[in-house]
């Protein structure tokens, strides 16, 4: 008779920042955003990820970092999302979007202003909601 092999469990699936991205992006389109690149198309208006590199003056300021999303507002006005996989980083996230997004792009001078805004995966419809 064969041996039965163990079974070996799987560890406990955990969300994380990276499953945000598409619901953000849902939740901007639904908003009225164009979600497209502004790098890319004139009428575009969010950034996912690397894609704000592609913009000089923001690739400049934040170097090799790069918060979930930024939305282009207007052409001096960008709102900055850092998304966290749970509440307890909330702290921490809009630490990371002021002090290592927003100010380092503002300090630039490539942009007047910046908003900034935390998304969290599980209360993400409750953030974007209220």
């Amino acid at each position: 008779m064969p041996k039965r092999r163990a079974r070996r469990s799987l560890p406990t699936p955990v969300d994380t920042e990276v499953e945000a991205y598409g619901f953000i992006r849902d939740q901007l389109r639904e908003m009225g955003w164009n979600i497209k690149n502004p790098s890319r198309s004139g009428e575009g208006q969010v950034w996912t990820q690397n894609q704000c590199l592609s913009c000089e003056p923001i690739k400049t300021a934040l170097g090799t970092t790069r918060p979930e999303n930024i939305v282009k507002l207007s052409e001096s006005l960008l709102w900055v999302i850092e998304a966290k996989r749970d509440r307890k980083a909330l702290d921490k996230a809009v630490r990371e979007a002021t002090d290592d997004y927003a100010a380092p792009i503002i300090s630039g001078g490539a942009l007047a202003r910046i908003i900034h805004a935390v998304a969290i995966v599980r209360q993400l419809r409750e953030v974007l909601a209220g």
